[in-house]
């Protein structure tokens, strides 16, 4: 219901925009800043940062100008390394997205596993789509409007997505999830090699155990001949 009245309020501002000011060309009614805040479902186990929460809160920011989109998408949980990256795209005169690219920050895992696509109308359902379907799911949200009226009111132009510092902490981020994935992975060895010992020896006792038989019915074998 609230989603609903979301984009009812949206449709009922972008119509009023466009009574008030019917020179308004209409490949440029939408524009203006939005903005959307959810809980985005994340697959921490396979992600292997079980420190994470089963839910992403996910803000994304939009500012839209000649139909060209501009923005970001960020998460502000204490694993900001997720779902973080810069916004470019455009929509056609019906507010439609037709194109849209995501810079990931991170840019070894953000493309491999992150948002890569957002379909769906700016005025209605919108769903946010990632490249890595073990961890996230498709997502449906909506936008809210703010300030249609004023486009050139100061955005979110720079890097302010989860207040880290500098690209230093986004590396330390990125080095302690490769060492967790690499213990992760030496451990799984060590239990396939410690396995594997464990067969060799049952297979070597097993080859003893029928010697020592054959031994004894040979032996016995003789005692009765």
């Amino acid at each position: 219901m609230y989603m609903k009245n979301q984009r009812l309020i949206l449709r009922l501002s972008i119509l009023l925009i466009s009574v008030i000011n019917p020179d308004l060309k209409a490949e440029y009614k939408f524009e203006g800043v939005y903005t959307s805040k959810f809980l985005l479902p994340f697959n921490r186990v396979y992600a292997g940062d079980l420190k994470c929460p089963k839910k992403l809160p996910i803000q994304i920011e939009i500012k839209v100008e000649a139909n060209k989109i501009k923005g970001n998408i960020s998460n502000s949980s204490n694993c900001p390394n997720y779902q973080r990256a810069l916004i470019n795209g455009e929509i056609d005169d019906e507010g439609n997205i037709v194109r849209i690219k995501f810079n990931h920050y991170d840019k070894k895992w953000g493309p491999k596993d992150d948002a890569y696509k957002i379909v769906g109308n700016l005025s209605g359902e919108l769903i946010l789509k990632s490249k890595q379907r073990k961890m996230y799911k498709d997502h449906s949200f909506s936008f809210t409007a703010q300030n249609l009226s004023d486009i050139n009111e100061k955005f979110v132009d720079e890097i302010k997505t989860n207040n880290l510092e500098n690209e230093k902490q986004l590396k330390i981020l990125e080095e302690t999830r490769l060492k967790k994935l690499e213990e992760k992975q030496l451990k799984e060895l060590e239990e396939t090699r410690l396995k594997e010992l464990e067969e060799t020896r049952l297979k070597e006792l097993k080859e003893i155990q029928l010697k020592e038989q054959k031994r004894i019915k040979k032996k016995t074998n003789l005692l009765f001949n």
